[in-house]
């Protein structure tokens, strides 16, 4: 078929239903009659199909498209086809084709897989077929248009894709233009006439869609043709497309505007879409032209009463009814408006009117049960609705009415009457969620009258022996099992009524609560994603489908879906605490806030929005209006345990510890085991400074369930942190975060690893610390206290950017975090940016003006830039704020120490001289005076301070011994260990590498420490000892200290020649460190391995990420790699960058020397070797001058440097032949010239080695 090669068979279908209605006609003709059968898709439009094919095909063939998934379904649509039919016509799914064709005999029915079809068609030339067609004088009209449009169309479906579809669609319809204009005017009448009255037969036949394509066929012939335009229109109305259906209507009304039908179908549109002003227009309008048409004035008081002009809806009704007394629709309606009103008996006298009026009036029988119901008249409201049934026995609403009625009236006969209701309503609409509901209300109260879930159960099998196929049968099934927690049973069965119907929303729903019940998230969002596809006009799939997205952490989905099931109901108080929930979890508090109120606004009795307000009121920071609300959840319910915990938290935030004490105490008495109040009173405890009695709460809290033996240890820790033992505090921190595995989840987790994060930092374990940091972030992301903490750790490892990163990551998320403002301004004053400082002082001071922090700080800058007199007043603030604080000495220690001056260690200097002069005898400030002299690099100076120090820690009769004694155990010993550690390395700058070693022995006995460890491995490294650096470097990644420890590995490696595993370690160092030193390492392994190219990349990533200065030992390496790869004139580039930077003029200039030397520059090699000077560059510019045959220059340069003789015994032969010596000399010169080789280095390993030290 041409246009159609090579697509699939939904495609195809796509392609049918895109056709116009001529075309189509044709089409589906043709291929009945030459392929002989058919078979459609089961995703096609079935309905259409089906009525498409009954129309022009008629009675010689049986015509069934039918969407089934078993043999039964095949065999009773063969059983349907009588004898006479040529063929039926089946859709198969699935697997199970062949099994059932094998079963079928009937000879008049052939079966042809979708693929089959599409096979066949590619094959059938329709092109001559239609052709053929053509010369066919039987033909009529409308098949002769339509035939020549698909001849002339040229345009290919895979040639242009969708362009192409529309451009084909456009070549027909241009050409039935043309072909139609060509006919006489009878017969372009006798056409028309024919489209039109296909069209109305279409639509008394319910065939809506048929109807509507029809008259717009006629209306692409002529498009002001009024009677097709009110056909499409009505047609659109009818299929509930009202938006399209106004636009024909106004089309129409242009033609016609005093068209009364138009203008009132106009309105009927506009009020389906909620447009009632307009319609009431439109009804106006009707009334100007139709001044006594009923129907207009009913329905212009249904939307006066919308919009709450009630009583100007009254006044239409009352002037219908004293004209028209017995207009029904009027009794009515008025009965409607008088019962919102509350004006019971004289609703009631309004539907009896309407009842007596016209008895088969559905709606008032339906209306004034309704309204018994309401008053609780059931036996009343039962005769209404039994009425109602007598003439329309499958009205659902009676029948739901009915059910509700008989329910409410109670006792076995009436429940079970009420049972039969329910199941009949909802064998007429299975997806009635309120049907359900009331159905196992129903069977929760025959309960108690021996009606079990057994015998709900023995009752649905037994129907499924009658009808196996039964949905019905099959979803009872399925929930007795689910009530039962049969899971596998429950879920079997609802699969097996999603078989038979896949749109059956109870299964789609119930199937995904198993499904969420089991974990399976994405499994149970397919279902819900299937419920609000087939139902998409139902808030339950909206609010079922949001929660599961909420679950799965996918949050904006989720409230796209809450807000779609707002859309349909506002109303709704469990979607509006949904939509609540899950903006608080996106941390939007404040949105959360207005739709907590809005669901308790909705329904006052939702606890668990109170709940939820209260606990975002809390997490706001709004204590005073958290604690209104659990309040007002307490006075309805004193003992509601969970908002007596939560009002008890908010106290606490309140300052108001007593008060919070004295109601986790009344807790306890009433829930002696509850371990949350347990831990709660601990840290109360804790806070007051009462840490024997909060050690006691803790440890009377049992060790299992591990949840609470997780806290218990957690909370230990920290007590013991409190306390300075921090090695003790460490071991009950990992011990809980072991025992937290699978057990504590969330922000809860993510506490702890940052409270281990943080001992780990008072140890010194900054790598351990930011690990520790980092898995806390990536459990919560919101966890500022974990991202600014971090920052603080990869300060103190001297990694400055990143620092900064990691507290403006924090700021970022809020940018008024006091922790994280304070931070950040310590960095900045520490790099030396004192106006930024300053500034960031000022933001703590206008959030903060009572915390010491920010006037301190500003203090600070102010001094630094030297602003002396302004900075003393803020000084005085904090003294003043915080006279405990001991004051000027203690935030001057904190502010020296917090990272150890490295950027300014000359301020850091002065800072401690000043403050010394004060406090002579502080050890931690004469510590900081030590640090301060070794990062200015007087590392005599700083050898004797810290060496007078570390005698103080055994003289009892120096002054600074009394004040190490007042340090508590745990910080003395890491104090010594931090002055024997630093003083391990000014002795190692000194090269005195013997007594840097006896040192650090002693260090790490004393306290193991990462930096210990490194820099013991480092001094073994400088002394020869491979094989003890070696144990060292490993000990120190067993322990995972630094990843500088790796690296000093893989220099060893490197150093004895064992290449290949030293790259694997580096390879190793840099899946977790991406940095330039261990980039630069790389290179230089990859050099001495042979690999240039890899080499030179590597040195290219090292200098694209250095930070900060140059990395010239990068720089240095891709000069080497260029010289190898032959690319001599960037290794020259490279070479003159360096020769800038004394440490590497010299071999720097000497590889310039060599690349002009490849390039025959020989002149510029000469001069690059002069300014190089060293002994190899002398005996390269001796090689130059011999190629230019300068020989006597050679010689002077021998005489000025006699060690060159030996070296150049060759060329001198050569030289001493030319100028006159032994003739008889052989001598190969090209030997000579190829005897020149470039200098090697003797390691590749540079300076970058150990720059951890």
């Amino acid at each position: 078929m041409e246009g159609w090669t090579d697509i699939s068979s939904e495609s195809l279908m796509g392609r049918i239903r895109s056709l116009p209605y001529t075309e189509l006609s044709l089409l589906f003709s043709e291929l009945i009659t030459n392929l002989g059968f058919q078979i459609m898709d089961i995703h096609a439009d079935v309905e259409s199909l089906n009525i498409l094919a009954k129309s022009h095909l008629g009675d010689s063939y049986y015509i069934k498209v039918q969407d089934f998934f078993d043999k039964e379904g095949v065999k009773k649509a063969v059983e349907e086809a009588g004898s006479n039919a040529k063929t039926v016509l089946v859709a198969l799914s699935g697997n199970r084709t062949e099994e059932i064709m094998k079963e079928i005999t009937n000879e008049n029915v052939e079966f042809v897989k979708v693929e089959k079809l599409i096979e066949l068609a590619k094959g059938y030339d329709i092109k001559n077929a239609i052709e053929r067609l053509i010369t066919n004088e039987d033909i009529g009209v409308k098949e002769k248009v339509g035939i020549k449009a698909e001849v002339t169309s040229e345009v290919t479906f895979e040639e242009k894709g969708r362009d192409g579809l529309e451009k084909k669609e456009l070549n027909i319809e241009l050409n039935i233009k043309e072909r139609y204009a060509k006919l006489t005017q009878p017969e372009k009448d006798e056409f028309i006439n024919k489209l039109i009255e296909d069209a109305k037969t279409d639509f008394n036949l319910g065939n809506k869609e048929d109807a509507y394509r029809n008259y717009e066929s006629v209306l692409k012939l002529e498009p002001k043709h009024v009677e097709a335009l009110q056909g499409a229109a009505d047609a659109l109305l009818s299929l509930e497309r009202y938006e399209d259906a106004i636009g024909h209507y106004n089309k129409l009304l242009e033609l016609a505007p005093e068209n009364a039908l138009a203008w009132y179908d106009k309105g009927v549109a506009l009020g389906h879409l909620g447009r009632y002003k307009e319609e009431i227009e439109c009804y106006q309008r009707v009334l100007r032209i139709t001044p006594d048409d009923t129907r207009a004035q009913n329905n212009l008081g249904v939307a006066l009463q919308m919009i709450g002009k009630n009583d100007d809806a009254l006044r239409i009704y009352d002037a219908i009814i004293s004209t028209h007394p017995t207009n029904a629709e009027a009794w009515n309606n008025k009965g409607v408006l008088l019962k919102k009103e509350g004006r019971y008996p004289e609703a009631i006298k309004c539907y009896n009117r309407a009842i007596e009026l016209s008895p088969n009036r559905t709606e008032a029988y339906l209306n004034k049960g309704l309204l018994l119901m309401e008053q609780a008249r059931y036996s009343e409201a039962v005769n209404s609705f039994a009425t109602l049934l007598v003439s329309n026995p499958n009205d659902e609403k009676a029948l739901f009415a009915l059910g509700r009625c008989k329910m409410l009236l109670g006792g076995e006969k009436n429940l079970r009457a009420a049972l039969e209701a329910f199941e009949k309503v909802l064998k007429l609409n299975p997806n009635l969620d309120e049907g359900w509901d009331s159905y196992w209300e129903v069977v929760d109260k025959l309960g108690k009258f021996g009606y079990t879930l057994e015998e709900v159960l023995a009752e649905a099998n037994a129907e499924l022996r009658i009808e196996p196929h039964s949905m019905h049968a099959w979803f009872k099934k399925g929930k007795v099992h689910y009530e039962k927690n049969e899971i596998f049973e429950s879920l079997e069965a609802f699969e097996k009524v999603l078989l038979t119907n896949p749109y059956f929303l109870g299964a789609l729903e119930y199937k995904g609560r198993i499904l969420e019940s089991r974990n399976d998230l994405e499994g149970a969002l397919k279902c819900y994603e299937e419920y609000t596809k087939t139902e998409p006009g139902r808030s339950k799939g909206w609010l079922l489908r949001g929660r599961v997205l909420q679950s799965l952490g996918r949050l904006d989905e989720a409230i796209a879906c809450f807000s779609k099931a707002l859309g349909i109901n506002p109303k709704d108080s469990e979607v509006l605490y949904n939509l609540g929930y899950a903006l608080e979890m996106q941390g939007k508090l404040s949105d959360a806030i207005e739709r907590y109120k809005d669901a308790i606004g909705v329904d006052a009795s939702n606890q668990v929005a109170f709940f939820r307000l209260g606990k975002a009121l809390f997490s706001s920071s709004r204590y005073e209006e958290a604690l209104e609300v659990f309040e007002y959840i307490l006075k309805n319910n004193p003992e509601d345990t969970k908002a007596m915990f939560e009002r008890g938290k908010v106290l606490i935030e309140l300052g108001r510890i007593e008060d919070a004490e004295k109601i986790l105490k009344r807790l306890i008495e009433l829930e002696p085991n509850n371990l949350d109040v347990l831990f709660a009173l601990g840290a109360v405890l804790e806070s007051e400074g009462k840490y024997q009695d909060a050690l006691a709460c803790y440890e009377s809290v049992s060790a299992t369930p591990s949840k609470d033996a997780v806290r218990l240890w957690a909370n230990r820790g920290r007590i013991l942190f409190n306390q300075g033992m921090l090695e003790e505090s460490i071991k009950c921190m990992n011990e809980s975060i072991r025992l937290a595995d699978g057990v504590i989840h969330g922000k809860e987790l993510s506490n702890m690893y940052t409270d281990l994060g943080i001992v780990n930092y008072y140890l010194g374990r900054y790598e351990d610390a930011i690990f520790d940091f980092e898995h806390a972030v990536s459990i919560s992301k919101k966890n500022l206290r974990a991202m600014v903490n971090r920052g603080n750790a990869l300060y103190m490892l001297g990694r400055i950017s990143e620092a900064h990163g990691a507290y403006d990551e924090a700021l970022k998320k809020d940018k008024n975090y006091l922790y994280g403002l304070s931070q950040k301004e310590i960095a900045l004053f520490n790099d030396g940016k004192y106006e930024e400082s300053l500034e960031y002082a000022e933001k703590i001071i206008k959030e903060y003006p009572t915390c010491r922090l920010g006037w301190y700080a500003k203090g600070r800058a102010l001094e630094a830039l030297g602003r002396k007199e302004e900075s003393r007043v803020y000084f005085d603030k904090v003294i003043m704020l915080d006279p405990e604080s001991q004051e000027a000495r203690d935030i001057v220690h904190e502010l020296l120490m917090s990272h150890e001056g490295v950027k300014n260690p000359s301020m850091m200097l002065d800072r401690c001289e000043e403050t010394l002069a004060k406090y002579p005898s502080e050890p931690r400030l004469i510590h900081a005076k030590a640090q301060a002299l070794y990062f200015i690099g007087e590392y005599e100076r700083a050898y004797e301070t810290f060496t007078r120090l570390l005698a103080s820690f055994t003289d009892k009769d120096s002054p600074i011994f009394n004040q190490i004694s007042n340090l508590s155990r745990d910080e003395k010993k890491r104090m010594l260990a931090n002055v024997q550690n630093d003083l391990a390395c000014v002795l190692y700058f000194k090269e005195k590498y013997s007594e840097a070693r006896e040192l650090l022995e002693k260090a790490i006995k004393e306290l193991k420490t990462k930096e210990g460890i490194l820099n013991y491995a480092c001094v073994l490294y400088k002394m020869g000892d491979f094989e003890e650096s070696m144990k060292m470097f490993k000990k120190g990644i067993s322990e995972e200290t630094y990843s500088y420890c790796k690296n000093g590995v893989a220099c060893i490696l490197s150093k004895l020649g064992k290449y290949e595993e030293a790259k694997k370690e580096i390879d190793e160092v840099l899946l977790k460190r991406d940095e330039s030193i261990f980039w630069t390492n790389r290179g230089y392994i990859n050099l001495s391995l042979g690999n240039y190219k890899e080499g030179y990349y590597d040195f290219e990533n090292a200098i694209r990420k250095s930070v900060g200065d140059k990395n010239y030992s990068a720089i240095f390496g891709r000069m080497f790699a260029l010289v190898y790869l032959g690319k001599y004139q960037d290794a020259i580039r490279d070479g003159l960058e360096l020769a800038k930077v004394e440490e590497y003029k010299a071999y720097a200039l000497n590889c310039v020397g060599y690349c002009y030397q490849q390039l025959f520059h020989l002149e510029d090699a000469i001069e690059a070797y002069e300014k190089s000077g060293t002994e190899d560059s002398i005996y390269s510019k001796l090689c130059v001058l011999y190629i230019l045959r300068r020989y006597r220059e050679i010689l002077e340069l021998v005489e000025k440097n006699p060690s060159l003789k030996e070296r150049a015994e060759e060329i001198l032969k050569v030289v001493q032949f030319y100028l006159g010596g032994d003739i008889g000399l052989q001598i190969d010169e090209m030997y000579l010239l190829k005897e020149y080789k470039q200098p090697k280095r003797k390691s590749f390993m540079h300076s970058s080695e150990f720059s951890a030290m």
